[in-house]
């Protein structure tokens, strides 16, 4: 099957775009495909006749009107009757309005369109209940987003026994091609990898430019000879919905406790699903409910010709858990003293070295080095903590040591690595290095890289918007190794097509500290601009441009910036509807139904999610500021509505108003199965924005706001 370039790559390519290997890829296919050439031919001509054509410079502001009537929903831009026929009294003439056709052609490339409904798309898997390595055979029934389809590929993400829950080296493959065999069904198979215990699908076209991923709720678990799903494959389940369903992973847990009750760590997994969901006053008659299935684990294990490390582990952990200091004693006893270099007893070491010696981290360092000799790499805790430790104590060269012991034993840490290195000064080279790595790898486009519910130009998008970041923290690491001018360089790199209010901030200080003013200046008026600067914020960029600072001037150099911005978010809107209707529920458990009427920012966020956790406090400022604009904000968590949500936010000192989405409508409507996640919907009530991050969406809210305001007053 030949996979031919989309047509934007041609474009690209014949319009001299396309650099580097992509090129080269375009290139190496053009030799031997004669129908794309034709359409590089076609695309030149038509490129050549374009620029030999006059063609009246459009309006100024043409596109960002252009935009700014898409974001409000319009498909099909084209110019006034008033303004087509008049302006400054003399009449328009047609090549402008070819102009404005290319402009919107232009705008089309950043506004994502339409996503294509799939709502009774069904995959079925035969067997259900699949053995390890068994061949399984693939129905799909598509929708209109892939029935037209005469080939489509199915991906899997494939979970073997014991992998780590953000293991992000977990392969997304192509693992079979379905083939149409009747009207809007495809038929396909594939082989189970003997490793695998649980696997999640989801089904494209050949270019992967439309996807059908279901919510990631396709999956498989391979089953034992008695029928049940295996311990293994309900603890990756597990493993796997708890960054993106915590409902599934709670599912999960349950299944885990009921049908191995025996599992060393079924026990301790369901004591912590039911802590997270009980009230603090519940939390003391909890751990004496659980205390007798301690107690009859221990009897088992004691009875026990030869319990594994895994399983003492596991029965210590789950009685300290619940407060059964004699059982969780007499665990951690047998443990260090029959398995002491296994991975449980060494993990069981670092926490007591950790607590023995907190203070004095080069006795710690040390006592880690002694470790690691005696039990070598049985422990990623152990590599984990001493890296924790060198970073911390700026020991440049164990931070360098500990990163490679880290990486050789887990290399799903090579991100940690990244980030962390070029903190430390003596390791910044190192790290350095690393990103640059990093970098060319993104470049690459890997396709196992790619998550199951990404198309080709979502994984773009997101490699872009990582590089940016890699940029930022290179730009930042060479300016403090003193290359000053290479770091300014690749901080003007970062921040290319990106909005980074932060970064903005960083690269004018470093200006004015060369004493680049003139530099700093628009940098700081795009900070100035940014929804979440302070009113105050002027009075700064007057104390860093000094004398150079121009009041008369800045006004103009803001509303730049603002226009730019603009730009900015409408190049990235969507505009798609909800799957049906949102019915949440209050703090009291009172039904709340989100309506249209205004912009709103709906954000997704659990407390069991740490990356949540981590973006709670950015989305609580957010927040107050949105709502001094007068823009609604709906913060929604899956749990119940309880006392002790309630107390924890207020403990926690967050305001927003925070609803609840018992029965999922919230998830299904917006398709959301990941936490934090954060839509931005229009008066009309249609999704507009999505974005993993609270600032993104902040900034989008209020120039969607803005521009809807702006053309009320100008009826």
């Amino acid at each position: 099957m030949i996979l031919h370039p989309r047509f934007r790559s041609l474009a690209r390519f014949a319009a001299g775009g396309l650099e580097g290997g992509a090129r080269a890829r375009v290139a190496a296919h053009l030799a031997g495909c004669g129908r794309c050439r034709d359409e590089v031919a076609a695309l030149r001509r038509a490129s050549a006749d374009a620029r030999a054509t006059p063609v009246p410079a459009p309006p100024a502001d043409a596109l960002e009107r252009i935009l700014a009537r898409r974001a409000a929903g319009e498909r099909v831009v084209l110019p006034a009757a008033e303004r087509a026929a008049h302006r400054g009294g003399r009449r328009v003439l047609p090549a402008l309005a070819a102009s404005l056709v290319l402009l919107v052609a232009a705008a089309s490339l950043f506004v994502r369109a339409p996503e294509l409904q799939a709502d009774d798309s069904e995959l079925r898997l035969l067997p259900a209940q699949p053995r390890a390595g068994a061949t399984v055979t693939v129905e799909y029934r598509a929708t209109a987003k892939l029935g037209g389809e005469e080939r489509l590929v199915l991906r899997a993400r494939f979970r073997a026994a014991g992998e780590a829950r953000q293991n992000f080296q977990i392969p997304h493959l192509g693992v079979a091609e379905l083939e149409r065999t009747a009207d809007r069904t495809f038929r396909g198979s594939f082989r189970l990898p003997d490793s695998a215990v649980y696997a999640v699908f989801a089904v494209e076209d050949a270019r992967g430019t439309r996807v059908d991923a279901n919510g990631e709720a396709w999956e498989l678990l391979v089953h034992a000879a008695d029928g049940r799903p295996l311990a293994d494959a309900l603890a990756q389940r597990r493993e796997d919905a708890s960054e993106r369903n915590q409902r599934l992973a709670a599912e999960a847990t349950r299944e885990l406790a009921r049908l191995y009750p025996e599992h060393p760590w079924s026990g301790l997994l369901l004591f912590s699903l039911e802590r997270s969901e009980a009230t603090r006053a519940g939390a003391d008659s909890l751990r004496l409910a659980h205390r007798p299935r301690v107690g009859a684990s221990h009897r088992r294990l004691s009875q026990a010709q030869a319990p594994s490390p895994e399983e003492m582990g596991g029965l210590l952990r789950y009685a300290g858990a619940v407060g059964d200091t004699a059982v969780e004693r007499h665990w951690r006893t047998r443990l260090l003293r029959e398995h002491p270099v296994s991975p449980r007893a060494v993990q069981e070491r670092v926490f007591a070295l950790r607590d023995a010696h907190r203070a004095d981290p080069a006795r710690l360092l040390g006592e880690f080095e002694r470790l690691w000799e005696e039990a070598g790499p049985a422990s990623a805790q152990l590599a984990f903590s001493a890296y924790q430790t060198a970073l911390a104590s700026g020991d440049a060269a164990a931070a360098l040591r500990w990163g490679e012991r880290l990486e050789r034993h887990e290399p799903s840490m090579r991100l940690l690595l990244v980030h962390t290195l070029v903190r430390v000064p003596g390791a910044r080279e190192e790290g350095m290095q690393r990103l640059r790595s990093e970098l060319r790898r993104l470049d690459e486009m890997r396709p196992e890289e790619r998550m199951l519910t990404q198309t080709v130009d979502d994984q773009r998008a997101t490699s872009r918007l990582v590089a940016g970041r890699f940029l930022g923290s290179l730009g930042q690491a060479l300016i403090a190794s003193g290359r000053t001018a290479a770091g300014l360089d690749t901080l003007d790199r970062a921040v290319e097509g990106r909005w980074d209010a932060a970064l903005f901030r960083t690269i004018a200080d470093t200006r004015l500290a060369t004493g680049d003013t003139a530099g700093a200046a628009p940098l700081l008026a795009r900070v100035a601009a940014d929804p979440s600067a302070p009113p105050a914020f002027v009075d700064s960029a007057r104390l860093r441009l000094g004398r150079r600072f121009r009041a008369s001037a800045w006004p103009a150099q803001v509303d730049s910036a603002r226009d730019a911005m603009r730009a900015h978010v409408l190049g990235e809107t969507v505009n798609r509807g909800l799957r049906g209707r949102v019915g949440l529920a209050d703090a009291a458990g009172k039904p709340f139904r989100l309506d249209a009427g205004t912009e709103t920012l709906v954000a997704f966020w659990s407390r069991h999610c740490p990356p949540s956790l981590e973006q709670l406090g950015r989305l609580q400022a957010a927040s107050a500021r949105l709502r001094a604009r007068g823009v609604r904000v709906v913060a929604v968590t899956e749990e119940a509505p309880s006392e002790e949500t309630r107390r924890w936010l207020a403990e926690q000192g967050f305001t927003f108003p925070a609803y609840h989405d018992v029965d999922g409508d919230a998830a299904r409507a917006f398709e959301n199965r990941v936490t934090p996640r954060y839509f931005v919907l229009d008066a009309a009530g249609r999704i507009r924005f999505d974005s993993h991050a609270p600032e993104a969406a902040e900034r989008a809210a209020a120039v969607l706001q803005a521009l809807r305001r702006e053309r009320a007053s100008a009826r």
